[in-house]
C-alpha cells in the first residue's frame, strides 16, 4: 500500500506531467504555428519580391517607351520649330516686299496725280484756245459772208437724202439759212 504522502506526490506528479506534456505540446504547436507563419511570411515576401521585380520590369519598359516617345517628340518639335522659323522669315520677307510695293505704288500714284493735274490744266488751256479759235473762225466767216459750221450742219441734216427730217428740223434749217442770208447781205453792204 502506498502512503498518503506518496499518493499525494503521485497525484501531484500526474497533473505536473500532464501539464508538462501540455506545455510541451503547446510549445510544439506554438513552434509549428510560428514556423507556418514564418513560411507564410517568406512566401508572401517571395510573392511581393516577384511582384516588385515584375513591376520594375514593367516600369523600365514604360520608362524606355516614354524615353523613346520623348526623343521622337523632341525631334518633331525641332522640325516644327525649324518650319516655324522658315515661315516667320517668309512672312517678314513678304511684309518687306509689300511695304516696298506700297511705297512704289504711293510714288507712282503721286506721279500719276501730278501728271493728271498737268494734263487737266493743259486740257483746259487747249479748250480755251479751241473756243477762242472757234469764235474767231465764226466771226471771220460771218464777216466774210460765209456759212458758220452750226448753220451748215443744220442745212446738211435737213437736205441729206438718207435723212428723213421732220418739219421742225426743216424749219430750223430754213430759219438759220434766212438769218445767214440776211447777215451776208448786211456784210456785203458794209
Amino acid at each position: 500500500m502506498i502512503s498518503a504522502a506518496e499518493r499525494q506526490k503521485r497525484w501531484r506528479a500526474k497533473p505536473d506531467a500532464e501539464i508538462e506534456a501540455l506545455r510541451a505540446a503547446t510549445t510544439k504547436a506554438a513552434l509549428a504555428l510560428a514556423q507556418a507563419e514564418n513560411d507564410l511570411s517568406r512566401q508572401r515576401v517571395l510573392d511581393l519580391e516577384a511582384a516588385v521585380a515584375s513591376q520594375e520590369i514593367a516600369l523600365r519598359s514604360a520608362q524606355t517607351k516614354a524615353d523613346c516617345e520623348v526623343a521622337f517628340l523632341k525631334e518633331q518639335n525641332k522640325e516644327l520649330q525649324s518650319q516655324n522659323d522658315l515661315l516667320r522669315q517668309r512672312i517678314l520677307d513678304l511684309e518687306t516686299a509689300i511695304a516696298s510695293w506700297e511705297n512704289a505704288l504711293r510714288s507712282a500714284q503721286t506721279k500719276a496725280d501730278c501728271e493728271v493735274a498737268c494734263l487737266k490744266r493743259q486740257n483746259k488751256e487747249l479748250q480755251s484756245q479751241l473756243h477762242q479759235t472757234w469764235n474767231w473762225y465764226n466771226n471771220e466767216i460771218t464777216r466774210a459772208g460765209g456759212l458758220t459750221f452750226k448753220v451748215s450742219s443744220l442745212i446738211a441734216k435737213a437736205l441729206h437724202p438718207d435723212a428723213m427730217p421732220n418739219e421742225e428740223v426743216r424749219l430750223q434749217a430754213f430759219k438759220a439759212f434766212s438769218a445767214w442770208k440776211s447777215d451776208r447781205d448786211a456784210a456785203r453792204r458794209r
